[in-house]
Protein backbone atom coordinates (compact mmCIF):
# COMPACT_ATOMS: atom_id res chain seq x y z
CA UNK A 1 0.00 0.00 0.00
CA UNK A 2 1.22 3.30 -0.82
CA UNK A 3 2.10 5.67 1.86
CA UNK A 4 -0.84 8.08 1.06
CA UNK A 5 -3.20 5.47 1.21
CA UNK A 6 -2.01 4.70 5.06
CA UNK A 7 -2.91 8.15 6.01
CA UNK A 8 -6.39 8.02 4.97
CA UNK A 9 -9.65 7.07 7.12
CA UNK A 10 -12.02 4.85 6.67
CA UNK A 11 -15.97 4.46 7.61
CA UNK A 12 -17.03 1.29 8.45
CA UNK A 13 -21.29 0.82 8.86
CA UNK A 14 -21.94 -2.29 10.58
CA UNK A 15 -24.37 -3.31 12.50
CA UNK A 16 -22.40 -6.65 13.89
CA UNK A 17 -20.06 -5.67 16.60
CA UNK A 18 -17.89 -8.38 15.60
CA UNK A 19 -17.38 -7.88 11.99
CA UNK A 20 -17.03 -3.61 12.77
CA UNK A 21 -14.33 -4.81 15.21
CA UNK A 22 -12.77 -7.37 12.61
CA UNK A 23 -12.35 -4.72 9.98
CA UNK A 24 -10.82 -2.09 12.41
CA UNK A 25 -7.95 -4.15 13.25
CA UNK A 26 -7.60 -5.70 9.58
CA UNK A 27 -7.35 -2.11 8.44
CA UNK A 28 -5.17 -0.73 10.88
CA UNK A 29 -2.94 -3.53 10.71
CA UNK A 30 -2.82 -2.51 6.50
CA UNK A 31 -2.19 1.15 8.16
CA UNK A 32 -5.56 2.52 7.87
CA UNK A 33 -7.42 5.02 10.20
CA UNK A 34 -10.37 3.58 10.97
CA UNK A 35 -13.91 4.91 11.88
CA UNK A 36 -16.91 2.77 12.70
CA UNK A 37 -20.79 3.27 12.91
CA UNK A 38 -22.97 1.04 14.27
CA UNK A 39 -25.88 1.74 11.44
CA UNK A 40 -26.43 4.77 8.71
CA UNK A 41 -27.75 7.33 11.29
CA UNK A 42 -24.42 6.78 13.46
CA UNK A 43 -22.51 7.52 10.26
CA UNK A 44 -24.05 10.65 8.83
CA UNK A 45 -23.89 12.11 12.92
CA UNK A 46 -20.19 11.38 11.84
CA UNK A 47 -20.39 12.89 8.15
CA UNK A 48 -21.94 15.81 9.58
CA UNK A 49 -19.59 16.63 12.24
CA UNK A 50 -16.14 17.03 9.54
CA UNK A 51 -15.48 13.13 9.30
CA UNK A 52 -14.14 12.68 6.03
CA UNK A 53 -12.82 9.46 5.14
CA UNK A 54 -11.73 8.48 1.63
CA UNK A 55 -14.22 5.10 1.47
CA UNK A 56 -17.09 4.27 3.27
CA UNK A 57 -17.21 0.01 3.60
CA UNK A 58 -21.57 -0.14 3.97
CA UNK A 59 -23.54 -2.94 5.21
CA UNK A 60 -27.30 -3.05 3.56
CA UNK A 61 -29.41 -4.69 6.79
CA UNK A 62 -29.16 -2.77 9.55
CA UNK A 63 -31.92 -1.95 11.68
CA UNK A 64 -32.86 1.79 12.55
CA UNK A 65 -31.31 3.58 9.14
CA UNK A 66 -30.49 0.55 6.53
CA UNK A 67 -27.70 1.05 4.18
CA UNK A 68 -29.73 2.18 1.35
CA UNK A 69 -31.29 4.71 3.54
CA UNK A 70 -28.13 5.69 4.71
CA UNK A 71 -26.74 6.32 1.10
CA UNK A 72 -29.75 8.20 -0.12
CA UNK A 73 -29.35 11.01 2.62
CA UNK A 74 -25.21 10.96 1.58
CA UNK A 75 -26.07 11.72 -1.43
CA UNK A 76 -28.57 14.12 -0.51
CA UNK A 77 -25.50 16.06 1.24
CA UNK A 78 -23.12 17.76 -1.40
CA UNK A 79 -20.24 17.91 1.37
CA UNK A 80 -19.86 14.23 1.73
CA UNK A 81 -22.16 12.58 -1.54
CA UNK A 82 -18.92 12.50 -3.16
CA UNK A 83 -16.85 9.73 -0.48
CA UNK A 84 -17.00 6.59 -2.44
CA UNK A 85 -19.02 3.11 -0.93
CA UNK A 86 -18.64 0.25 -0.79
CA UNK A 87 -21.35 -2.42 -0.18
CA UNK A 88 -20.64 -5.17 2.11
CA UNK A 89 -23.49 -7.34 2.84
CA UNK A 90 -25.02 -10.74 3.87
CA UNK A 91 -28.00 -10.02 1.61
CA UNK A 92 -28.35 -12.67 -0.97
CA UNK A 93 -27.37 -10.23 -3.78
CA UNK A 94 -25.66 -7.26 -2.71
CA UNK A 95 -24.88 -6.59 -6.41
CA UNK A 96 -28.51 -5.58 -7.75
CA UNK A 97 -29.00 -3.39 -4.48
CA UNK A 98 -25.23 -1.86 -4.95
CA UNK A 99 -25.71 -0.57 -8.44
CA UNK A 100 -29.27 0.82 -7.53
CA UNK A 101 -27.34 3.76 -5.45
CA UNK A 102 -24.22 4.21 -7.13
CA UNK A 103 -21.91 2.36 -4.90
CA UNK A 104 -18.59 1.66 -6.53
CA UNK A 105 -18.16 -2.12 -6.03
CA UNK A 106 -20.46 -4.57 -4.00
CA UNK A 107 -19.05 -7.81 -1.97
CA UNK A 108 -20.84 -10.72 -0.08
CA UNK A 109 -20.32 -11.10 3.37
CA UNK A 110 -17.83 -12.94 4.10
CA UNK A 111 -15.60 -11.07 1.99
CA UNK A 112 -12.08 -11.56 1.04
CA UNK A 113 -9.40 -8.94 2.87
CA UNK A 114 -7.59 -8.87 -0.23
CA UNK A 115 -10.23 -7.94 -2.21
CA UNK A 116 -11.90 -5.26 0.03
CA UNK A 117 -8.45 -3.66 0.69
CA UNK A 118 -7.83 -3.55 -3.44
CA UNK A 119 -10.82 -1.58 -3.65
CA UNK A 120 -9.98 0.85 -0.33
CA UNK A 121 -6.55 1.42 -2.00
CA UNK A 122 -7.79 2.05 -5.73
CA UNK A 123 -9.62 4.49 -3.94
CA UNK A 124 -8.58 6.25 -1.58
CA UNK A 125 -4.76 6.34 -3.58
CA UNK A 126 -7.45 8.10 -6.61
CA UNK A 127 -8.75 10.38 -4.08
CA UNK A 128 -5.30 11.52 -2.52
CA UNK A 129 -3.81 12.12 -6.25
CA UNK A 130 -6.75 14.55 -7.09
CA UNK A 131 -7.04 15.95 -4.41
CA UNK A 132 -5.22 19.84 -5.43
CA UNK A 133 -4.27 20.16 -1.37
CA UNK A 134 -2.43 16.89 -1.69
CA UNK A 135 -0.40 18.09 -4.70
CA UNK A 136 3.18 20.62 -4.10
CA UNK A 137 2.49 23.86 -4.73
CA UNK A 138 4.45 25.59 -7.75
CA UNK A 139 7.02 27.64 -6.41
CA UNK A 140 6.22 31.41 -6.35
CA UNK A 141 8.46 34.15 -7.71
CA UNK A 142 9.01 37.29 -6.67
CA UNK A 143 8.04 40.31 -9.52
CA UNK A 144 11.29 41.70 -11.10
CA UNK A 145 10.98 45.01 -10.24
CA UNK A 146 11.30 47.81 -12.62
Amino acid sequence: MSAEARRQTVLVIDDDREVRESLRTLLQLDGYKVKTARDGQDALEQLRGGLRPCIILLDLMMPAMDGQHFRAEQLRNPEFAHIPVVVLSGHCDPQQNAASFGAVASLRKPAEIDTVLQLIEAHCVRQYESAPSCRPAAPVRPAAKD
